[in-house]
């Protein structure tokens, strides 16, 4: 099964598990940066990446794939005061908008944490085996 299979069925899975919580915000699906950046994009997702910027004014800043090769923005005016360290690595959770001209994702983060020296690798590889699990179930 390829990976995007299992991302989509996975996606399927747990939005019609967490739906019974509707009193509650919810919960983000785990998503990489590429995957947020190439593929089709949930209502919320759970995203881990650099933070390469930040901007006060504009209360935005810039996330980074492992690789460095994509990128997507945060908008972090539900968080501020943001106190925010750059080259950091972010776990963030948040509703996930695409910009009108359809170039841009934005994440409007509820929540964002420092995960500075979690292994990416071996998070991703984590995060593929447990897709693919779920899948099988």
């Amino acid at each position: 099964m390829s990976s995007a299979a299992a991302a989509v069925k996975f996606d399927y899975f747990y939005e019609k598990q967490m739906s019974s919580f509707a009193s509650l915000p919810p919960p983000g699906c785990i998503k990489t940066v590429e995957e947020i950046c190439n593929e089709r994009v949930p209502k919320t997702a759970r995203v881990i990446g650099r933070l390469i910027e930040r901007d006060i004014k504009s209360e935005k800043g810039i996330l980074s794939s492992r690789d460095k090769r994509h990128s997507l923005t945060i908008n972090t005016r539900l968080i501020e005061p943001f106190q925010a360290k750059i080259n950091c690595l972010y776990q963030v959770i948040g509703e996930v908008d695409v910009s009108r001209d359809q170039r841009e994702v934005i994440i409007t983060v509820r929540t964002a944490v420092c995960v500075e020296g979690t292994d990416l690798i071996a998070y991703e590889k984590a995060l593929q085996f447990q897709r693919e699990y779920l899948y099988t179930r």
